[in-house]
């Protein structure tokens, strides 16, 4: 019978259930460092002011880098954490992360997060990958905003512009009716022979 199971197990059958142990891994780090995190958040309400540093040093051994990321992993995913194993999309994807993705994925808004995993394939990337696709991200999101300012004050001066010659147009309409004003009461006046009027109104 031995012999029977040893001909049955093949590479395939060994890297599958490999593949398999590291998925749980995997998923068990995460959800784990979730767990610590909300007793990090817990034990720092308790902790005295100013001796959070030394008790994490003291106590868990963790850097208070090291613990920021804990506990933002907590507060972003923990929401999720009891349905990571759930049968809805989110789950799915967030289910898929390694610790060191999650944590890459804490620098983008909690309402762009899963769309970003969906649209790139976040579980085929490496974190090298997925820390240079946020970069560029950043830098695409930058640009834009940059670009739209830029648009923005364009218009702006545009408007500034059209109020400027609008007015301007105005200015001269009014100009030209106090030429034609004046214009006929000079006429008025040299045909009056009224010189004193008529030298007004040439000067004016």
């Amino acid at each position: 019978m031995e012999t029977a199971l040893a001909i049955q197990r093949t590479p395939e059958v060994i890297a599958a259930e490999i593949n398999n142990i590291k998925d749980q891994t995997r998923t068990m780090l995460l959800v784990n460092s979730i767990e610590i995190g909300r007793r990090l958040v817990e034990a720092k309400a308790m902790v005295p002011h100013g001796e959070w540093g030394k008790w994490l040093e003291s106590s868990v051994d963790y850097s208070q880098s090291t613990a920021n990321n804990l506990m933002r992993l907590y507060e972003e995913y923990g929401a999720n954490q009891q349905s990571l194993f759930g049968t809805d999309v989110k789950s799915q994807a967030l289910g898929k992360l390694s610790y060191s993705k999650a944590v890459a994925l804490l620098s983008l808004p909690t309402e762009e997060r899963e769309q970003f995993i969906e649209e790139h394939d976040v579980d085929q990337m490496s974190t090298r990958e997925l820390q240079r696709a946020i970069k560029e991200r950043d830098q695409a999101l930058q640009e834009l905003q940059k670009a739209q300012a830029q648009a923005e004050e364009a218009k702006r001066a545009q408007a500034a512009l059209e109020q400027v010659k609008e007015e301007s147009q105005l200015t001269i309409t009014q100009l030209q009716k106090s030429i034609t004003e004046l214009e006929t009461k000079l006429a008025q006046a040299q045909e009056s022979d009224n010189d004193e009027e008529v030298q007004r109104l040439q000067q004016a």
